[in-house]
């Protein structure tokens, strides 16, 4: 894990980490096979911008606006096959503050093999 001007906390009874600048963790995928990023937000958590790179590339540009209450939700991901092939067997997964804004706060992340179905991804 590596970070600038980042932060954390718990909430929820859950630990999360948030950032004005920057973090990132390199995430494990030996096989190439990871074909989402789920990621873990609180429903209040407003006023936030931020970009989600992987492996240095814009995945994600993402903005959260506290429309589902106080209840943790998981979004997924998906991570193009471009960047899985080149990834040579771990994905380093960066969140950005951007428009001077924090970025959300995460609670986990998790790679998964298959896109999860749409209704509950």
């Amino acid at each position: 894990m590596e970070s600038e001007h980042s932060n954390t906390g718990i909430n929820l009874d859950r630990h999360w980490r948030a950032a004005l600048g920057w973090f990132s963790y390199t995430l494990t995928d030996k096989a190439r096979e990871a074909g989402a990023l789920l990621i873990t937000y609180n429903g209040s958590d407003a006023g936030k911008s931020f970009s989600i790179l992987v492996n240095d590339k814009l995945n994600a540009n993402d903005a959260l606006n506290g429309n589902r209450s106080n209840l943790l939700y998981t979004k997924q991901y998906v991570i193009p096959e471009d960047i899985r092939r080149s990834s040579k067997g771990s994905l380093i997964v960066k969140f950005k503050a951007t428009g001077g804004k924090a970025t959300g706060c995460i609670y986990e992340m998790e790679l998964t093999v298959k896109h999860p179905h749409p209704v509950c991804g």
